[in-house]
């Protein structure tokens, strides 16, 4: 009776926590977004899978890459997170009560599941790791259960294993083998398998390296995750959490032997779970609760809301979804490039990019306005987005190139590289790229309804976008000027004196560099557009221009209103008032005049702060 109230206890538990978890994950983590941050895709291609198969842990990342595209749908990565997280437990669980210590089983097996939810609750944690580890987990469980015979053909086997999951993995496996045979083997039984576990694991990556997989020695023992996880923007790195994530369970092996054999001294040969009366169902719900408490600070504390607001502008922005961008941009904290480079397009698609610049944070002034500066995989396909929206389709082709030297089958960068060479006519570079995102049960509608363009050339003709964009397209091959990006807004502008985009973002960039007679310059363009009123940052420039050079600027055919004429005139009585005490004087400045040029010029500028982007020595990627 008591062990089936025990069961009962046990699987509402696990229940409650699975059930927890998915609304967690779809409701508050929203997995799509981490589906975004990562783009993953699935390949029904053999030059795609081969490439997995090609080293030892590539066959079940390629299984997560097929179950992690999934997560484009909310609600099923959800369930995925969730069934991964309970089903690791399960298996802690069974491992624990096998060790013979099931009073407190429950709790004991939920330890490394608190540190995988740390884990598991930032955006950049490969989703391959949790697969790795049930696996590991399951491996070990089995090797428990095995009589002497079995566990021969297990270890031998391992051989497998180590091919599905890589270095690091088998590392982990074989560890909790040795520490299992040191305190719980049968001797003299426990040195020959100890022996046999070290020597695998000492042998197998070797030998395979060198005869099978052509991977470096360091790779062949410690392999993880790709390469890729740890550039930019994914920044996965092995942390202190990370290392005692994989500790957990190596840990409690001999914990829980020292606690059984010297503590409570229970015999080798007693039963889990058998006559405990009423303790046990009362230790269950205990344990229960105490876990149920302890997950819900451990995923309320670890989320990082700020990041998530991060992720989600750039979700937004690629969905062209402005209004959403601007609303999501009030609640940022901190500053951070690509989110300031996403709200500036966001604030010209809306009407109020020469309103509302300086309404946010422009601490990088032209660097958060054009983020490919400094030229670099990671930010190249943004850019390369920025440029189409721009009309400069050769440069947006060039940059989408360059984001797939790092990220090869990365989607949007496929669905990029498709879209500028369907602009440009290139209709069998098209059809590459259509014929691998066919291959994908995600991406195979769009890429069906862009093969009709390549089957029948005259259907780009009743596509606006398509038609729009090859009209912008400049006529005169010219570089992409990262140093000068305003020389190719100028040129665009000559090929097409109405891309307005190119207008605005030329006069926001000649007001982030605060050279406001270029401004001026550049307003000869100005009646090409038809404001219906004169923008509010032209305004002040005027005002400010005005007040250096009253004779050579003419204010007369621009509107300028009273409010800004009595604004600028605050502005100035403030900083009289305070010439003496420049922290005072930007104190009392910020809060009413913190979006305008004049205190953008005065205060937050590159050229006054000397702030500048820093690139990493290591690979080059920037920060």
């Amino acid at each position: 009776m008591e062990s089936r109230v025990r069961n009962y206890i046990l699987g509402l538990i696990f229940f409650i926590s699975f059930v927890g978890l998915t609304l967690y994950y779809h409701f508050i983590f929203q997995t799509q977004l981490y589906y975004h941050f990562h783009q993953p895709i699935f390949l029904f291609n053999r030059t795609f899978i081969n490439e997995f198969l090609s080293y030892p842990g590539g066959l079940l990342e390629l299984v997560t890459q097929f179950l992690f595209q999934f997560y484009y749908y909310n609600f099923v990565g959800a369930l995925i997170t969730a069934l991964l997280i309970i089903g690791i437990w399960v298996m802690l669980y069974r491992i624990v009560e096998k060790l013979r210590s099931s009073e407190i089983s429950l709790l004991l097996s939920f330890l490394p599941v608190i540190l995988l939810l740390f884990l598991q609750n930032h955006y950049n944690f490969p989703l391959v790791i949790t697969f790795k580890y049930l696996c590991a987990v399951a491996f070990f469980y089995l090797y428990l259960k095995a009589g002497e015979r079995a566990k021969v053909i297990l270890i031998i086997s391992s051989v497998l294993f180590y091919y599905l999951v890589g270095g690091w993995i088998y590392l982990f496996w074989v560890v909790l083998g040795l520490l299992y045979e040191l305190f719980y083997g049968e001797s003299p039984s426990r040195y020959y398998f100890s022996g046999m576990l070290v020597g695998f694991y000492l042998l197998c990556p070797l030998i395979l390296s060198r005869s099978l997989f052509f991977i470096g020695i360091t790779e062949a023992y410690l392999y993880i995750v790709p390469s890729s996880a740890f550039f930019q923007p994914f920044m996965f790195r092995l942390s202190l959490f990370l290392y005692l994530f994989f500790c957990a369970l190596p840990i409690l092996l001999p914990v829980i032997f020292i606690f059984d054999r010297y503590i409570i001294g229970k015999p080798a040969n007693a039963i889990p779970g058998r006559s405990r009366g009423i303790v046990g169902p009362i230790s269950m719900v205990g344990q229960s609760i105490l876990i149920l408490i302890t997950g819900y600070l451990v995923l309320r504390y670890s989320f990082d809301e700020n990041e998530q607001r991060q992720i989600r502008i750039d979700y937004l922005t690629y969905q062209g979804r402005w209004s959403e961008v601007i609303e999501q941009a009030q609640s940022i904290k901190g500053y951070e490039r690509l989110t300031n480079f996403n709200i500036n397009r966001a604030l010209y698609h809306t009407g109020q990019l020469l309103d509302n610049l300086f309404a946010i944070r422009q601490v990088l002034g032209t660097d958060g306005l054009f983020i490919n500066k400094v030229i670099a995989s990671q930010i190249a396909l943004p850019a390369s987005e920025l440029y189409l929206e721009l009309g400069h389709i050769k440069a947006a082709e060039a940059l989408a190139f360059e984001a797939q030297t790092k990220f090869r089958y990365d989607p949007r960068i496929l669905k990029q590289l498709c879209l500028t060479s369907l602009i440009n006519e290139k209709y069998a570079a098209a059809q590459k790229f259509t014929a691998l995102l066919s291959a994908s049960l995600i991406h195979r509608s769009w890429a069906k309804h862009y093969q009709a363009y390549i089957d029948d050339p005259y259907l780009c003709l009743t596509d606006d976008f398509m038609q729009f964009k090859r009209a912008q397209q400049p006529q005169t091959d010219f570089f992409i000027n990262d140093e000068h990006p305003d020389y190719d807004l100028v040129q665009l502008l000559k090929e097409d004196p109405d891309n307005r985009m190119a207008f605005e973002y030329l006069i926001a960039y000649n007001l982030l560099e605060c050279k406001l007679k270029n401004v001026y310059k550049h307003l000869d363009k100005y009646k090409n557009f038809n404001y219906p009123h004169t923008p509010r940052h032209i305004q002040e420039t005027l005002i400010l221009l005005e007040l250096r050079d009253p004779k050579g600027i003419d204010l007369r055919q621009y509107n300028i209103s009273s409010e800004t004429i009595e604004r600028f005139s605050k502005f100035n009585t403030i900083l009289m008032e305070n010439i003496s005490d420049r922290k005072q004087a930007q104190s009392l400045l910020a809060s009413e005049f913190g979006n305008t040029l004049w205190y953008y010029v005065r205060y937050v500028t590159p050229l006054v702060t000397n702030l500048e982007l820093k690139v990493r020595k290591i690979d080059e990627d920037l920060y």
